[in-house]
């Protein structure tokens, strides 16, 4: 992986990054006091100028003053201000009114240039903007003004029209005309309070009730005619009051446009930008990508995480069994020895299988006098093992080679020990032997011949063999006769161990019929690579007639599997004269 990020690092075009820095001033006053005719919820807002920052208006401005239209990658482009706006990006932190304009190109020239002329034609738009507003305002305010002039001037003109239609110069002032009023009201009380008591005294017709009479009526008559004349002044006043505010109002309006417009005419030869900039972008000397160093160290951790993941994957994956550990724990079988791989230790023309023979002090003869110690102190004393069955999953896991080796350990500590092919399906002790004979298992089971035809000497010393015989269809049913417990009987009495080499016990019943004719059995492990599942299968299937005393791992690598640093001290050697 690293080589392959380093080639394609050094195949890829350097990529440069700069920035400028700004700042946004977001506290522009009100100019109109018409916050709606300049900016959207009044001053310009953080928001409304990052808009205008990343507008194609600025990115159009940038492109014609540096005429990149004629450079790649602009030069062809269906929109090049895309493009432009592709190579731009714009961090605002939140809590801050800074802005980073970030360019990135191939051209670390062309990046600066961009990002600096960037900051410049921004403020300048900015500038136009606000002048624009201003003026916005000035035609606003005009506007207004000559609309108040003219709504002043017709107001104006209601109040003299009024004035001159109802007199109002010559009319009396209204306090005096309340004081008449008032007058009147009390001379009235009075007349009526003198007619009452003269109609007492005198009597109705009486010429002083009559003048009296006469006088309260006069009385009455001027009091209603004043009154009359005071609400008709009421609502002349009232009319007028309303157009005297009229006028007052669009005075007032007229002066305060006519200020503003004063004041913006002033402002206008006075706007400033609302942007500032705090840091020109510099040239950049080093490509931020590719980064050769950094992308092969990251190729070199990633190779390390990946190696790790998958060995940790395959492990997962993996249901063989490869330790002592994985035997006791998925089979619950007890672990008896490992048995390391014997092509290590056989030369090339040796015959592997009989290396315990051929080579004494070898780890692979150390391993099976391990395994021959284990199995001799399974059994109680007075019960010592004798027959002993040695099976497997599956062919191939190497039974036949452990139950060679195993009989040779026997052997070689002056036992008469039996080896017996009882594998009729695919029996090879013979080859391993390299022996011809016509008699075996098969004829001894079938009345053929005796105990003493079928065994034949090999050449190691104490070890004695029963091949499989003759090829015969119907081994189970030979397994199963009683001439099977007979043979076994008088093999007993004559040999101090023998050893059986059963068939695998997966898809065959000749192991079921051997096992429980056995004092236990010897279960073969081929080391990474027997499934669990099988072995569970087969644990399943024995483990109800047969006594299984443990398994061993066979074909162990000395170079990887910790049996090496084991056995590579305590194997036996000959001792030096």
């Amino acid at each position: 992986i690293p080589s392959i990020i380093a080639f394609y690092d050094f195949s890829q075009p350097k990529i440069y990054e700069t920035s400028s820095k700004i700042l946004l001033k977001v506290n522009i006053p009100k100019v109109t006091g018409k916050e709606d005719i300049v900016y959207r919820g009044g001053s310009p807002s953080k928001e409304d100028q990052m808009n205008l920052l990343t507008s194609r208006i600025v990115a159009e401005k940038v492109l014609d003053r540096l005429n990149l239209r004629t450079e790649q990658p602009f030069l062809g482009a269906r929109d090049p201000v895309r493009v432009l706006l592709s190579m731009v990006r714009f961090d605002a932190p939140d809590k801050s009114n800074l802005v980073f304009i970030r360019v990135r190109g191939h051209k670390p020239l062309t990046v600066t240039s961009i990002a600096n002329v960037w900051s410049e034609e921004f403020i300048k738009t900015d500038l136009e903007q606000r002048l624009i507003t201003t003026k916005y305002g000035i035609s606003w305010l005009g506007e207004q003004l000559d609309s108040t002039l003219k709504k002043l001037e017709e107001a104006e003109k209601r109040l003299n029209d009024f004035v001159r239609d109802n007199r109002i110069g010559d009319m009396p002032e209204a306090g005096k005309r309340e004081s008449l009023i008032e007058g009147l009201k009390r001379q009235k009380s009075n007349l009526e309070r003198d007619a009452i008591e003269s109609s007492k005294k005198y009597g109705d017709k009486h010429p002083k009730l009559i003048e009296l009479t006469s006088q309260l009526e006069a009385v009455e008559q001027k009091l209603k005619e004043e009154e009359d004349s005071q609400y008709a002044l009421q609502d002349k006043s009232l009319d007028y009051k309303i157009l005297v505010r009229d006028v007052d109002i669009y005075k007032n309006l007229y002066t305060d446009f006519l200020k503003r417009i004063k004041e913006l005419e002033v402002s206008k030869e006075m706007v400033s930008s609302n942007v500032q900039v705090i840091d020109q972008a510099q040239i950049p000397m080093i490509p931020i990508s590719p980064q050769p160093t950094q992308d092969i160290l990251k190729g070199i951790i990633a190779s390390l995480m990946l190696g790790i993941g998958l060995c940790y994957f395959l492990e997962y994956a993996d249901s063989t069994l490869k330790t002592s550990e994985d035997v006791e724990f998925y089979t619950k079988m007890p672990f008896l020895a490992y048995i390391p791989s014997a092509r290590r230790e056989a030369r090339r023309n040796e015959n592997k299988d009989l290396i315990t023979a051929l080579k004494p002090y070898s780890q692979v003869t150390e391993a099976f006098r391990n395994l021959r110690v284990s199995l001799i102190f399974s059994f109680p004393e007075d019960r010592p093992l004798q027959t002993l069955m040695v099976t497997s999953s599956i062919a191939k896991e190497g039974k036949s080679f452990v139950s060679t080796s195993l009989a040779i350990s026997f052997a070689q500590t002056n036992e008469e020990t039996l080896l017996i092919d009882a594998d009729m399906r695919r029996g090879r002790l013979s080859n391993i032997f390299e022996l011809k004979t016509k008699n075996g298992l098969s004829s001894l089971l079938a009345g053929i011949c005796s105990l003493e035809e079928a065994v034949v000497s090999t050449s190691v010393p104490n070890l004695y063999l029963i091949p499989t015989g003759p090829s015969t269809p119907n081994p189970a049913e030979l397994l199963n006769s009683k001439k099977l417990v007979t043979f076994l009987e008088t093999a007993k009495s004559r040999f101090k161990r023998i050893i059986i080499d059963a068939p695998p016990a997966l898809g065959v019943s000749d192991t079921l019929m051997l096992g429980d004719k056995c004092d236990g059995a010897v279960f073969v492990i081929k080391t990474a690579s027997t499934s669990l599942k099988l072995i569970t299968e087969v644990r399943k299937l024995l483990g109800k007639k047969i006594k299984i005393i443990g398994a061993v791992l066979n074909n162990v690598s000395v170079e990887t599997d910790r049996y090496y640093s084991y056995y590579s001290y305590y194997h036996y050697t000959p001792k030096k004269a």
